[in-house]
């Protein structure tokens, strides 16, 4: 009765709702949907992908039992690996994030190729280990696949991060406007904007347009509490209003 079109826009609704449900702490509501959305026997990618959704909000608990759910893998799929890692993010555990990385790594020999790993691998050397150095050549071979052309805002979020921490400011601008072209509200995408302007700021009498990007930065994402402190000292520092 349903064709898989269906199916999928329904899951997507489900996801949707299950969202917004962990994200105001109502997680009693957010297990009873997540338990109607994966049946009587849960789907394990399915099941890792509820885990990863709850353990992004920051519900650690609902969590890890989606992730038990899943039933347990001797050699990690991609999205298990991610899974993985967010529950050692959310937990603060350090181990766990040395383990994803060199996880990733070997994904990555498997499928020397894969955006998704080159994305995620650059993410976690960048910002959880600080080492954007390290990170660089993972960068590097994501613009030279995709030619720096149809990137996700996930991805450009990614390459940003790196180039500004290596030195290479001005081609990170660069992508980040091109991004800005095809998504004008992506939060995350006006944030790097107006920070690169405003690291490289030549007329202090022009801060406006990257005081603006800014204000949508705060107002359209869900930034990382590092990004809210660096956002905050920058509009003290050039009085915004």
């Amino acid at each position: 009765k349903h064709g898989p079109i269906a199916r999928s826009r329904r899951q997507n609704q489900f996801k949707s709702g299950l969202s917004l449900l962990v994200r105001h702490n109502r997680l009693a509501e957010a297990n009873a949907l997540a338990g109607q959305l994966s049946g009587e026997k849960p789907d394990p990618q399915l099941s890792l992908r509820i885990a990863s959704l709850f353990l992004t909000e920051g519900a650690v608990e609902a969590g890890d039992a989606w992730l038990k759910a899943a039933g347990d893998q001797t050699s990690p799929s991609f999205l298990h690996t991610m899974v993985l890692y967010q529950q050692g993010k959310a937990v603060g555990d350090q181990r766990r994030i040395e383990w994803a990385r060199a996880r990733l790594e070997l994904l990555l020999q498997e499928k020397p190729d894969s955006l998704a790993i080159l994305n995620n691998l650059a993410w976690l050397l960048a910002v959880d280990l600080q080492r954007p150095d390290l990170a660089l050549p993972y960068v590097e071979r994501i613009l030279s696949l995709t030619g720096g052309q149809e990137l996700s805002a996930g991805q450009v979020d990614t390459i940003a991060e790196v180039l500004q921490a290596t030195g290479r400011t001005p081609q990170a601008l660069g992508l980040v406007r091109q991004a800005i072209l095809a998504n004008p509200l992506n939060g995350v995408l006006r944030y790097h904007s107006g920070v690169i302007q405003l690291a490289t700021l030549t007329n202090p009498s022009q801060t406006g347009p990257a005081l603006k990007d800014l204000e949508l930065a705060v107002s359209r994402a869900r930034l990382s509490p590092t990004r809210e402190a660096r956002v905050a000292a920058l509009q003290q520092r050039f009085h915004a209003p």
